[in-house]
């Protein structure tokens, strides 16, 4: 009976110690003698780890410390830019960041509180947000400055996790209750370059998903545009983003019909999915623009006879040798054309018949015609013996040139 009272004492005792009200006046002492001796860091050491703590971290007073200390800080750096003295910039601008953060936090705990206190005496507040908003609004105005040079200085820097940072704060405060400065900041210069640089640094730091949150507004801006469209149209390749790539390069090259590497981009992409009837209106729609462009010519070419256009694809050939006289795949397409017509003469069955002989003469001289453009095409592409080899073998063969057919047989025969 003895240790059950003992026992139910020391809860009794805990529970009252735990009912124990907090003794702000005394945990703050440290933190205002810190002030008072304007010592800000050491201020911020005491002002820390009471944070940690929930039964302070609700309290405005504490954030409002925080300010304090943070301000004597920028007053410091301050101080020493104005004799000319050195000063780590970073830890100035972080200062500033950190004097930013607490004001934020101090009026998020104030609104807080004051809804918890409803119903309670005003007297018994200990702190009046309408006057803690009052004093930190106009050093949230003052100091802002410093947020854009902080984002700039480590974007400069190359920083660019760092400068995203500041700029989140940039673009953030002036939206907050708590601003009362320019409520048209968006509409300025100095803004405006600060959503590119934001973007610049997102596309830097390979956070490819955010960009479409500043895009659409550098899209609309005729100096920007171009550049970060392109960084759109990598940043979805990277990320293999295949039908927003393909849409991006489209407009791209809608737009400037005269990017190389983008045509490029989008002919690869419907050659690869042989979609020829597309990469044959690409080559259209640019060829009216610019008629005598070999690569858009090229492309003509190549989609006609990959969609077996032999006919059309022989004059476009023809037409961009015109152009360009070392393009392989003209001369390819030209040998297998008359290849391929030499093979569709029909021979009539009586060999000596003045119609076998007509018909005969008509595929030699096909063959003939074929000769010189696949032997071209062998001497621009050698690795490609798998295209030139069979149709320079019917050639020897229906010519009955000997020496050229021995040496062409050893790449078409089978080896073992």
């Amino acid at each position: 009976m003895k240790r059950f009272f003992c026992f139910f004492f020391l809860l009794v005792s805990l529970s009252v110690n735990a009912q124990k009200p907090v003794n702000y006046r005394k945990a703050y002492k440290p933190i205002r003698t810190a002030l008072k001796a304007k010592n800000g860091s050491e201020a911020l050491k005491t002002i820390q780890k009471l944070l940690s703590d929930s039964a302070f971290s609700r309290d405005p007073k504490l954030y409002a410390y925080a300010i304090q200390a943070e301000l004597l800080l920028c007053e410091g750096f301050n101080e020493k830019m104005y004799l000319g003295q050195k000063i780590d910039t970073a830890q100035f601008f972080q200062a500033n960041y950190d004097m930013m953060t607490y004001i934020l936090r101090c009026d998020s705990v104030e609104r807080f509180s004051l809804l918890a206190d409803r119903g309670i005496q005003p007297n018994e507040r200990r702190e009046s947000a309408e006057s803690l908003r009052k004093q930190n609004a106009p050093l949230l105005l003052q100091y802002f400055p410093n947020i854009n040079a902080a984002a700039r200085y480590h974007y400069g820097k190359r920083q660019y996790a760092q400068a995203r940072k500041y700029f989140a704060y940039y673009f953030s405060l002036p939206e907050h209750e708590l601003w009362v400065g320019d409520t048209a900041l968006s509409s300025t210069s100095t803004y405006k370059e600060n959503l590119y640089l934001d973007f610049r640094a997102m596309y830097e730091l390979q956070q490819y998903e955010e960009l479409a949150s500043r895009s659409p507004l550098l899209l609309a801006d005729s100096a920007l545009h171009d550049q970060v469209l392109d960084m759109l149209i990598e940043a979805s390749n990277r990320r293999a983003d295949t039908a927003t790539y393909i849409t991006l390069v489209s407009q791209a090259l809608h737009e400037r019909p005269n990017r190389l590497d983008y045509f490029a981009a989008l002919a690869n992409y419907y050659y690869a999915h042989r979609d020829y009837q597309a990469s044959l209106a690409l080559a259209d729609s640019l060829l009216a623009l610019d008629p005598f462009n070999k690569y858009y010519l090229d492309c003509r070419c190549q989609s006609l006879f990959r969609l077996g256009k032999f006919d059309e694809s022989k004059i476009a050939a023809e037409r961009l040798l015109q152009v360009d006289t070392l393009n392989a795949n003209a001369y390819y397409i030209l040998g297998f054309y008359y290849v391929d017509q030499a093979e569709k003469v029909e021979l009539p069955r009586q060999t000596r018949s003045n119609l076998y002989k007509s018909a005969k003469q008509r595929q030699m001289e096909l063959y003939r015609l074929a000769r010189p453009h696949l032997e071209q095409f062998r001497a621009l592409m050698p690795e490609e013996n798998e295209r030139w080899a069979p149709l320079l073998y019917k050639v020897y063969l229906n010519l009955n040139l000997g020496k050229e057919f021995e040496e062409i047989n050893q790449f078409v025969l089978p080896t073992n």
